[in-house]
């Protein structure tokens, strides 16, 4: 009864959400840095999927570039904000995990997030006008933040630096974890 009574009104508020993000992908890149960097940002920090809606509306190149440094604002912003309460762990579990563990302070006190969404719009452009940063693996690593480039598939690694043949692989091809082991 409540979910058929809901279900539509979520649809449609998702579907504006996916439509404003697409208009704002038409933009000069300056206000689409902003735009798609705050929003997808938000949204990875939210407790909903920011993966499923970068794939879902296929974010790559430049407005996948923005989304990334978006999601990687609000990661390590929760990280260093927290740093004298949470030490090294909550470095290292907002940093490299999910800034979703925030949530119940913002909902506590939702001027928490302020710091992070201005980092956000300020590296949006910056990825997109300075740096034209641009994440050319597969769409659903644009709204994973910190771990986009690197821990989603070997074109997410290939977007960032080249990989390198293993030594232990008499294959010759390159490994996933390559990056890892084996300095450039």
């Amino acid at each position: 009864g409540l979910a058929l009574g809901v279900a539509p009104w979520i649809g449609a508020l998702a579907s504006s959400v996916g439509g404003f993000i697409m208009w704002a992908t038409e933009l000069q890149p300056l206000f689409m840095g902003i735009i798609v960097s705050v929003v997808i940002g938000i949204a990875l920090t939210l407790p909903i999927s920011s993966a499923a809606i970068c794939a879902a509306l296929g974010l790559t190149g430049l407005a996948g570039g923005a989304a990334l440094a978006g999601c990687c604002a609000q990661m390590v912003g929760f990280a260093v904000m927290s740093f004298r309460e949470n030490r090294w762990g909550g470095v290292l579990s907002q940093g490299l995990g999910t800034s979703m563990l925030q949530m119940g302070n913002i909902m506590r006190k939702p001027l928490v997030w302020v710091p992070p969404i201005v980092a956000s719009a300020v590296t949006g452009p910056l990825a997109t006008c300075v740096f034209a940063l641009q994440q050319n693996g597969p769409a659903v690593a644009s709204g994973m933040a910190s771990w986009g480039p690197s821990a989603c598939t070997p074109a997410g690694w290939r977007a960032w630096r080249p990989a390198r043949r293993h030594p232990a692989r008499s294959s010759g091809r390159a490994s996933r974890w390559c990056a890892w082991c084996c300095p450039p």
